[in-house]
């Protein structure tokens, strides 16, 4: 097996921690939720994702013991008891009486007339509506999953795939078909748990796991949700560029807020804005994660003009510092993970564009960064507008300061 990689390692440990508020990895609404996901380019549906991958990683004994041996188990065994109706007849009893039911007959002048609990063997039960409603659900769980595209990389996919295509045996078989597909009561998983197959009770258990898990909206279990999995669903190289900005974020921090400086995580806000914001007054330092959030220039009237296309260009990472009285400053930074020469060539191609097109904002050093994910043979040099770095280096000391330069020179002298 394969160690993980470097960068991987760093994203695992970091995220969401610079870019969710204390109190939001603790408890976070559902609509906070959904544009945290939104920032960082989730597709609809992605909450629910998530919640579906959390439920899985966390009851994966259990899902695997349900699909594999008691659903089997109880599919093969005998029903132990019968269902019974209540029957009238006249003159004869074949059947357990019900008392209360024969007397009213006889008060009503059917001296005749006998009501009793007549049996319907093979008859659905009330267990057997949690066991059907367990099956169908984990199955709509896996179809969640196979299409957000995230079971080929997860080390549980080969068991989510199997459980789907275990269970729509299991639901297509007679005993299963017979149960009516109902709302699941109270009076449902007592009958379940009181039961004795064992399949009732693990079914009862997942039946309120998945309640919890999969429907409850309190703050507290969405906070978990996206904390754990809000990842799941992202490709290698977008979940790259993330590193590579909480790599940039980590490093301003740590040189900014010793200079009086306070980090704030802003990306919950309502709209796109910053990731953070890095603040001491008037000063700023804004951070924006893929996001055209700098006015175009002549590749931009060129798209709209000749070719009808609308597209932004969309640098993966934006540093965007501001000092007033002076202009506003920006980087533009792109990410590519890859060791394929001609592909990090192609990489440091958009970066030079990002340096012609965004040209009005671009006033500092550097002015447009590629960072790769495989180790680079060449220094960062003052004299290059456009620089790569690898991650193994990311991010220099140089550029952090060539970044807030001004800054902390600035709050040394005050000190002075």
């Amino acid at each position: 097996m394969s160690a993980e990689p470097p960068w991987e390692e760093f994203l695992r440990l970091h995220f969401p921690g610079y870019l969710l508020p204390d109190a939001a990895r603790e408890a976070l609404s559902e609509a906070a939720a959904i544009r945290f996901l939104d920032a960082l380019g989730a597709r609809p549906g992605e909450l629910a994702v998530l919640r579906a991958a959390s439920f899985v990683t966390a009851h994966e004994a259990d899902l695997d013991a349900f699909v594999r041996v008691d659903l089997p188990a109880l599919l093969r065994a005998p029903r132990r008891r019968a269902s019974s109706a209540l029957v009238s007849f006249e003159g004869h009893a074949p059947g357990r009486l019900d008392v209360a039911a024969t007397l009213r007959s006889r008060l009503s002048g059917r001296a005749t007339r006998f009501t009793v609990h007549a049996p319907t063997a093979g008859s659905p039960r009330p267990e057997d509506a949690v066991v059907k409603s367990v099956a169908r659900r984990i199955v709509a769980i896996a179809t969640i999953l196979d299409r957000a595209g995230v079971l080929a990389r997860a080390g549980w996919s080969a068991s989510v795939a199997s459980w789907a295509r275990a269970l729509a045996v299991a639901l297509a078989s007679p005993a299963l078909r017979a149960v009516a597909d109902a709302p699941i009561t109270a009076h449902h998983e007592r009958c379940a748990i009181a039961a004795v197959h064992p399949a009732y009770a693990r079914a009862a258990a997942l039946h309120r796991a998945l309640r919890e898990g999969l429907d409850d909206r309190s703050p507290a279990r969405i906070a978990r949700a996206v904390a754990a999995g809000a990842l799941l669903p992202r490709d290698d190289a977008a979940r790259f560029e993330l590193a590579v900005l909480l790599r940039v974020v980590e490093a301003l921090a740590l040189r900014l807020e010793p200079a009086g400086f306070t980090l704030h995580r802003t990306l919950l806000g309502p709209g796109r804005r910053a990731v953070v914001d890095l603040a001491r007054g008037d000063d700023h330092v804004r951070v924006h994660y893929n996001q055209a959030c700098l006015d175009p220039g002549a590749y931009d009237a060129g798209l709209r003009h000749y070719l009808g296309q609308t597209g932004r260009l969309r640098p993966d990472v934006t540093v965007i510092v501001e000092a007033p009285p002076r202009p506003a400053r920006a980087v533009a930074i792109e990410a590519k993970l890859s060791a394929d020469p001609s592909y990090l060539a192609q990489g440091l191609q958009e970066a030079f564009l990002y340096r012609a097109e965004l040209a009005a904002h671009l006033s500092g050093w550097p002015k447009a960064i590629l960072v790769a994910s495989s180790p680079l043979p060449g220094e960062p040099r003052r004299e290059d507008d456009v620089i790569a770095v690898g991650w193994d280096r990311w991010a220099p000391a140089s550029v952090i300061d060539g970044l807030v330069e001004g800054l902390v020179a600035a709050r040394e002298d005050a000190l002075r």
